[in-house]
């Protein structure tokens, strides 16, 4: 996009000649918006002058200019008319040419269009022509979030907060033409992607280019038609906001209204083509037809000739993805949709039309208001935000003064307030309409444009402060070897899974989960619930491997989510399971898995059976809590023959532990104990016991036994069917005295103590 700064200074009370210019490039680079290239030009106006059309021929045209006294004999052009006005370049005394936009530094080689000549004697008309100019190059991406950006009023104002350069009030640009606000149905706005609209009508006489607005567009790309056409891109390109000029034989102005297209609706553009419009366009249309595409282009059947003489204007605020969506789908990217599709202001079209009107008085056109400004919009609700002082400073890292909070915020249109006292300095700021669309909305917003301000390159590059804690590395470490144990020692690989339920595998497995908490917008309907669990998911992973695998080890080491009435509690979780398809897996065998390791925690880990587990994938009588010290540290079983034919051929083991007891146990506070001199004396116990009677019963009768008996293991045990209602048991026991070294005889009558309350419980020593 191509800026005007002669334009821009317009809008504010300064010279632009006498400022840096390169300087401020700079400074809108680091400020507000990435000015790619910047150019000074001069329009050689001496060399510019006005001819008129006396003689057309078959290949030529004879002009007089009368300032230079003479007739010229120019190349034919098709929209010369005897008595019209052009612009020639003059070259050299003999050589002349019809003027084009180049001349002016355009990147378009048009010729310009029949100019307007109020009094042929004067020749008045280079009368606010300027000869210097200083063009900014704006890269477009850079100013996409700020709508007020697409106008040379919006970096005047940029400029004059860069600058400390007051703003010329909005006012002094308008006309005195009244405006009339009405209700929604009086305008006819048929559809609610049309926020504002506003219209007005006049008699008009045909005027061509009035000459300085023609050059101020050729210099900034814009191409020129006749003063009315020009004055409607000229409001465009000054406020940012498009407006729209019909033919009022195509619509008189009480049948204007703004609707969504219907199906098979067609309508005939600017550029000649006609397409086919769908229910998702928005077209302001007469009581029939659509006579515009809503926010990209006008119709070739309502557009202004020369032979206009009524003319109806419109000025509307249209919704941005709606305009972005039509002008992608009909492939028209015009200047108006670009600036609808970034989201406008919804209080300014009836100022647009009043701009118009202001113009059209400056260029002298003849014309005769009908009506007055007719406007209707939907409430407009002003963003009002509480700011405080310290978070502005804490934030940016610096300290700043409020005088420069205040006077940044209030040179950028803000209405800003001072609502305590100097100890608790907060602002109350109320965002402009021009900002309000999808820029500035939180209160961040506000801390971005005060530090942009105050310059970004001023704030010192300081690392963050961070008070740091002692780091406590043994949670890390037990976490890592017990890792290393179930991946090394117990050959299990380890799994990750996302935190949620997979529902469609829960209703495979018909477990409903007691409380859960859900997400408000989960990525999927499957994926919708946190996980309380962890073992559906492993038992999904072997279903899911069990038929191309005889052996399966998983474990996972993750967070689960326990919800209460009043919160929801994160705990972190191991579970795991083995799987064999043939092997013969029983609960001995996984316990003895298990075992490799629960016999690295500090405390004993005991096994007490449960009846009727409440989870549907133990299987009763053959299931156990894990106790450590009496406190329930997690449960290991058989998956229930029944539960696990439905899934997969083979049997599994399950178990789940707390994870973070099992890291206490792993590292618990130890106090130092000196080392017994005397030697430990071990002795193995091989006996023949009841089925009902467990190892654990056993080992716990013989350590309460004596005070010399420091430990008792089980190290095998085996069963027969000869043997019916019995199996064999080994117990390894370990004895020792503190205060000497234990004699053999001391041994003897030890064992035989132990052997006596073993046969006593019904065992048949071996």
């Amino acid at each position: 996009m191509k800026l005007s700064l002669a334009w821009i200074f317009d809008h504010l009370q300064a010279d632009w000649h006498t400022i840096d210019k390169e300087e401020l490039v700079r400074t809108l680079n680091t400020t507000t918006a990435e000015v790619e290239a910047a150019q000074p030009i001069e329009i050689p106006l001496d060399l510019l002058a006005p001819v008129k059309v006396v003689v057309i021929a078959v290949n030529s045209i004879t002009v007089l200019s009368p300032e230079h006294c003479c007739e010229y004999i120019l190349p034919l052009r098709i929209d010369a008319k005897e008595g019209d006005w052009f612009l020639i370049y003059i070259q050299t005394d003999n050589v002349v040419r019809w003027a084009n936009a180049q001349d002016l530094g355009c990147i378009k080689n048009d010729t310009f269009p029949a100019i307007a000549i109020d009094n042929e004697n004067e020749l008045s008309w280079r009368e606010g022509c300027e000869a210097y100019d200083y063009i900014l190059h704006v890269d477009n991406k850079s100013i996409t979030h700020r709508p007020d950006l697409w106008g040379h009023r919006g970096f005047a104002r940029e400029i004059g907060a860069i600058l400390k350069i007051p703003l010329r009030l909005f006012e002094t640009f308008l006309s005195n033409v009244q405006m009339e606000r009405l209700d929604r149905q009086a305008l006819s706005i048929k559809t609610d992607a049309c926020s504002t609209l506003a219209t007005a009508s006049f008699t008009y006489r045909y005027k061509p280019s009035t000459v300085w607005m023609m050059l101020r567009l050729a210099r900034i790309d814009m191409k020129s038609h006749d003063t009315l056409v020009d004055a409607t891109n000229y409001v465009m390109l000054d406020l940012g906001h498009p407006i729209h000029a019909f033919d009022a034989r195509s619509v008189p102005a009480e049948s204007l209204m703004v609707r969504m297209a219907q199906t098979n609706e067609t309508i005939r553009l600017l550029d000649g083509q006609r397409i086919e419009l769908s229910p998702e366009d928005i077209v302001v249309a007469n009581m029939h037809d659509p006579i515009s595409l809503a926010g990209i282009m006008g119709s070739l059947d309502s557009n202004i000739r020369p032979s206009t003489t009524q003319v109806v204007m419109e000025a509307s605020c249209f919704d941005a993805t709606t305009i972005r969506k039509s002008a992608i789908q009909h492939k028209k990217r015009t200047e108006a949709a670009i600036r609808f599709e970034k989201g406008l202001d919804q209080q300014m079209p009836p100022y647009a039309l009043s701009r118009l009107i202001a113009l059209l008085d400056q260029c002298k056109a003849t014309y005769q208001m009908t009506s007055s400004i007719v406007t209707c919009s939907k409430d407009f609700q002003p963003t009002c935000l509480e700011l405080k002082h310290d978070m502005i400073q804490n934030r940016l890292g610096i300290v700043i003064e409020p005088t420069f909070v205040i006077d940044t915020l209030q040179s950028l249109g803000f209405n800003i307030k001072e609502t305590e006292s100097e100890a608790n300095k907060r602002y109350k700021v109320i965002v402009p309409s021009f900002r309000a669309a999808k820029d500035i909305t939180i209160v961040q917003d506000l801390i971005e444009e005060i530090g942009r301000f105050y310059g970004y390159g001023s704030i010192l590059p300081l690392l963050p402060r961070i008070t740091a804690s002692p780091f406590i590395s043994g949670t890390m470490r037990a976490t890592r070897t017990i890792k290393r144990r179930l991946a090394f020692d117990m050959a299990m690989k380890e799994l990750e899974n996302y935190a949620f339920f997979d529902e469609r595998f829960l209703e495979l497995i018909q477990f409903e989960p007691p409380v859960v908490a859900s997400v408000m917008q989960p990525v999927s309907e499957n994926w919708s619930r946190i996980v309380t669990d962890l073992v559906p998911h492993l038992i999904h992973a072997v279903v899911s491997n069990g038929a191309t695998n005889d052996q399966l080890r998983f474990f996972e080491w993750n967070n689960v989510w326990e919800k209460t009435d009043a919160s929801l509690i994160e705990k972190k979780m191991l579970a795991g399971i083995l799987f064999e398809k043939k092997g013969k897996l029983d609960f001995y065998e996984g316990k003895k898995v298990l075992s490799g390791l629960t016999a690295h925690l500090s405390a004993d880990i005991t096994f007490t059976q449960i009846q009727q587990p409440n989870k549907p994938w133990y299987a009763p009588h053959q299931t156990a809590f894990l106790l450590a010290d009496g406190k329930q540290i997690g449960c290991a079983g058989m998956a229930d023959p029944v539960f696990w034919q439905r899934l997969c051929h083979g049997k599994a083991f399950i178990f789940e532990l707390d994870a973070k007891a099992i890291i206490e146990l792993m590292q618990p506070l130890k106090q130092f104990q000196s080392i017994c001199p005397y030697p430990d004396v071990i002795r193995d116990i091989s006996m023949l016991v009841a089925l009902s009677t467990t190892a654990q019963s056993i080992i716990s009768r013989i350590i309460t036994l004596d005070k010399r008996i420091v430990k008792a293991t089980l190290i095998d045990f085996y069963e027969s069917k000869e043997w019916k209602e019995q199996r064999a048991i080994t117990i390894r026991i370990t004895m020792r005295n503190v205060h000497a070294t234990m004699t053999t005889q001391e041994i003897d009558e030890l064992y035989l103590t132990i052997t006596s309350m073993l046969e006593h419980s019904g065992a048949l020593i071996r």
